[in-house]
């Protein structure tokens, strides 16, 4: 499953794990690879680190950023940071919250990221 969406005047990918083709990271003018949760929870798996690092510098190579989505524990997180990877989402930074409580919380935090183009109406990222 491969879905697309903007990200400021960005385009971006979203890997999934249904059908998909890596060709067509090369084919599609996208700035941004969202790395699905499901692989991100192979990290916990140590026999499966390195494929994780590996598929997610094969298309940092075709694309400028990679975005891991579920990253969940201090271990994901750090491993990520190893590999180099610089953006992620998920519940270690901050769980769903209503609007109100999102515009409160990260007003300041969100003119940063929308004057830097790493953040959308839509989706919150940490640079991890």
């Amino acid at each position: 499953e491969i879905s697309l969406g903007l990200v400021g005047s960005e385009m971006c990918i979203e890997t999934g794990t249904g059908y998909s083709s890596l060709g067509v990271l090369l084919e599609i003018p996208a700035d941004v690879v969202k790395i699905d949760k499901s692989f991100t929870d192979r990290i916990n798996l140590k026999e499966q680190r390195n494929f994780v690092s590996q598929m997610g510098n094969f298309i940092h190579s075709a694309k400028e950023e990679v975005i891991f989505e579920g990253i969940e524990t201090e271990e994901q997180l750090q491993f990520l940071r190893g590999c180099g990877f610089l953006y992620g989402q998920g519940y270690l930074f901050d769980r769903p919250i209503p609007l109100e409580e999102f515009e409160r919380k990260y007003i300041e935090i969100a003119l940063v990221f929308v004057q830097s183009k790493t953040f959308s109406f839509g989706e919150f990222y940490a640079k991890i």
